[in-house]
């Protein structure tokens, strides 16, 4: 059953009164126009989605009748570094992420980057980026919104991760005979799990941690920023000799893995 999707600003009300932002408020009085008896998807701040049948239409506010749980998610923590790329395409890639299940995404400034952003234009494009989060977080039935933070530059991608990240580079220069997905994440520590029965038992049989993945804009990284990143302890691997836009490499590479670590029906 299709249900629509909202994030509460806080948990349900003993009254049944969901605490909706005034967007989604408008969005589900004038745009939806739910009506009595619908259901609807809530979605708490920790994670936990309820199923909600809505009990008089919304007017000042939303009231509803809480009619079960619904299933959150497997808890993989892989988080998408992406280059900041010109024209929508960062906005593809941000959407994508989001509805593949990254956990977060981190869009970075690299000597390649073409846009150039400062002052305001850092966080205005950084509020853009989020509402096409949340609006993929609704549309691909996730249990949070993933943080999106405002671009920073690549030197200083490790501040906007959470500790303890293991990072993985996949770089169109890794030379013949580089490391595929699962021996790069192998080599990194993080135990690529054999037939769970589940995500969740994946992620903890692995203690896979946090994963990010880093790829660059177009034109990729360079060679010192690679170095860089190798110097911090990250490690390169490929992606195949099939040459991808960096949108597409880094959707690809997001969604490999998290196959490898259980998610999307892998293991």
């Amino acid at each position: 059953m299709s249900r629509h999707r909202f994030f509460l600003t806080g948990p349900v009300g003993d009254d049944g009164v969901l605490p909706l932002s005034d967007r989604d408020l408008h969005h589900a009085r004038d745009v939806l126009r739910l009506r009595a008896g619908e259901e609807i998807a809530a979605v708490e701040p920790g994670g936990r989605v309820l199923a909600a049948r809505v009990a008089e239409e919304p007017a000042a506010g939303m009231r509803v009748e809480v009619v079960g749980e619904l299933p959150g998610e497997s808890g993989l923590h892989v988080w998408l570094v992406c280059g900041v790329c010109k024209g929508e395409r960062t906005d593809l890639a941000v959407r994508m992420a989001v509805e593949v299940g990254a956990a977060g995404v981190v869009p970075v400034l690299t000597e390649r980057t073409v846009v150039r952003l400062e002052g305001d234009k850092l966080r205005a494009r950084g509020d853009r980026w989020r509402r096409i989060a949340e609006e993929a977080a609704k549309q691909s039935g996730r249990a949070f919104v993933p943080y999106v933070a405002d671009p920073v530059e690549l030197s200083f991608v490790r501040d906007a991760l959470p500790g303890c990240t293991r990072v993985l580079v996949p770089w169109e220069e890794a030379g013949e005979g580089a490391r595929g997905v699962r021996g790069a994440l192998e080599s990194l520590g993080t135990i690529v799990p054999t037939n769970p029965r589940s995500a969740e038992e994946a992620r903890d049989a692995g203690d896979a941690g946090v994963v990010a993945v880093v790829v660059g804009p177009e034109g990729g990284l360079t060679d010192g920023e690679v170095a860089l990143l190798e110097s911090e302890g990250a490690v390169t691997c490929t992606l195949g000799p099939i040459v991808l836009r960096s949108e597409t490499a880094a959707v690809v590479a997001l969604a490999l893995v998290l196959h490898e670590l259980g998610g999307l029906g892998g293991a």
